[in-house]
């Protein structure tokens, strides 16, 4: 099965990793949903380097990189000797790409234009906690990300845009 990461930090690469968060889905369903904050992002970014994915999907993903650098510089793969290089899809460039003459192409701007606010509930209702359900909080962003490129895989394939 293929497996896809959905993954939002809060914090800064001064500062750190204040709070993860992140959903798994395998063939386009969520499977695993989870937010973690402080010294347990660091573990559980460190547990799911370990898992592989098809490719990683974040909202601007040069911030969640630069962060997963910072703290996990090289990755070794674990079946062949020499370091791993996952793909990423950034939903930003996706957006911005397919969408040219959008206004904005902030995470908020992206959903209030192109997301249900019933499917976005029907989710983070299940997921996240109360006071979490909102934006730049890990979880719900990561949500967000997923329903925006689930959104647009039946339609165009997101491998043209694996980085």
């Amino acid at each position: 099965m293929k497996k896809v990461l959905y993954l939002d930090f809060e914090g800064s690469h001064a500062k750190g990793i204040r709070e993860i968060g992140y959903l798994i889905t395998e063939e386009k369903n969520i499977k695993f949903a989870e937010e973690k904050t402080d010294d347990e992002a660091v573990k559980c970014l460190a547990k799911l380097q370990t898992i592989e994915f098809e490719y990683i999907v974040s909202h601007n993903s040069f911030v969640e990189k630069n962060l997963i650098k910072k703290y996990f510089p090289y990755k070794l793969s674990q079946g062949a000797k020499g370091l791993h290089k996952q793909m990423w899809v950034d939903s930003l460039h996706v957006y911005r790409t397919l969408y040219p003459n959008l206004e904005k192409y902030d995470l908020k701007y992206l959903v209030n234009t192109f997301i249900n606010y019933d499917s976005l509930d029907a989710i983070t209702k299940s997921r996240c906690q109360k006071k979490a359900a909102t934006f730049h909080h890990s979880l719900f962003d990561a949500i967000c990300v997923y329903l925006l490129i689930k959104r647009l895989s039946s339609k165009i394939n997101l491998h043209h845009f694996l980085r």
